[in-house]
């Protein structure tokens, strides 16, 4: 199966649940891509005690899971986006 995640929120516990789902669907053998756009292209800064959103991330991309970003939406908020 083929999964596309849309994340456009840079609440913690959304973000953070948004790619658990995606590791538990890699893990399962699908294809999964993720695509920030709007405020989601900020959730690689989320610094929360409870819903580590980093590690879920990089546990995303370990899994083979990609990352896409909106162009426009980094360049407003003057950012290049990053290597994950």
């Amino acid at each position: 199966m083929k999964l596309g995640i849309v994340i456009y929120s840079k609440d913690a516990e959304t973000v953070w649940n948004a790619f658990r789902l995606g590791v538990f669907s890699l893990k399962k053998k699908d294809k999964v891509k993720a695509f920030l756009l709007a405020k989601g292209v900020e959730c690689e800064k989320i610094v929360d005690d409870k819903f580590n959103v980093l590690e879920q991330m990089k546990l995303f991309v370990n899994n083979g899971g990609e990352i896409l970003a909106c162009g426009t939406c980094l360049k407003i908020r003057n950012s290049e986006g990053s290597e994950l």
